[in-house]
């Protein structure tokens, strides 16, 4: 996949939410190296590592022949909120005339043993990882679907395909995404819309470091079982 462009037209653009860290942030740094304008977002309270992303990735243009046409836009978004990724779609549609990928990576974990879990928990957790998702391909799909096509990329998991323990929450939201993500791609292949979501193991990125082992006592020891699990779950490194 590549976002160059040709004598008759511009780079393709591309969206990445959750992008200003982890695999939302190699994904955009990715995107841009193969040639794509990139829109990263993320929450406000986020918008100084944002910051640095678009930095990272104008170092990067400069290095391209295309450099003149590509563009590097920061604009927070909290996914909860179906108005505001309106607002992060129609925004970058405004400013750079077209949408081409939509990479629907933001996402949270929270982890307790099923006895435990709350239903804050797992409302908090549905609305980023579910409704977030959702609220990103439905955006999306409404401006690709009238200009003729489009890839819309889902954030999924290990945890959307196999049963992880202390991650009934995580384990519920992923396996949603996965139908979520199967539906959509039938529904919208007559409009040239291709649907997909990726399904990482354990990565070490802050949401593993900080959001997981950190706050949970027995999360070492889950990540100890996975390296002996029969599914042997992949940990990739930064």
């Amino acid at each position: 996949m590549t976002g160059e462009c040709t004598q008759n037209s511009n780079p393709s653009v591309a969206i990445i939410t959750g992008a200003a860290q982890g695999l939302g942030k190699a994904i955009a740094l990715k995107l841009a190296s193969e040639g794509y304008s990139v829109v990263v977002s993320d929450l406000v309270l986020k918008k100084e590592s944002l910051a640095s992303v678009v930095d990272q990735i104008k170092d990067i243009y400069r290095s391209s022949s295309q450099a003149r046409l590509l563009s590097a836009l920061r604009i927070e978004c909290d996914v909860t909120a179906e108005d505001q990724v309106d607002n992060l779609v129609n925004s970058t549609v405004a400013q750079l005339g077209r949408l081409d990928v939509m990479v629907a990576n933001a996402g949270i974990a929270k982890l307790a043993p099923l006895l435990d879990l709350t239903t804050e928990m797992i409302d908090s957790t549905h609305d980023v990882n579910v409704k977030g998702v959702f609220y990103c391909y439905r955006a999306a799909a409404r401006v690709m679907i009238p200009s003729g096509g489009g890839r819309i990329i889902g954030a999924c998991s290990v945890a959307g395909k196999l049963p992880v323990p202390y991650f009934g929450a995580y384990c519920m939201a992923k396996y949603a995404v996965r139908g979520l993500t199967h539906t959509a791609a039938q529904e919208w292949a007559a409009h040239g819309i291709t649907v997909n979501a990726y399904a990482p193991g354990i990565v070490d990125t802050d949401l593993w470091l900080k959001d997981v082992i950190t706050k949970y006592d027995y999360a070492p020891a889950l990540e100890q079982k996975a390296s002996h699990h029969a599914y042997q779950w992949p940990v990739v490194l930064r």
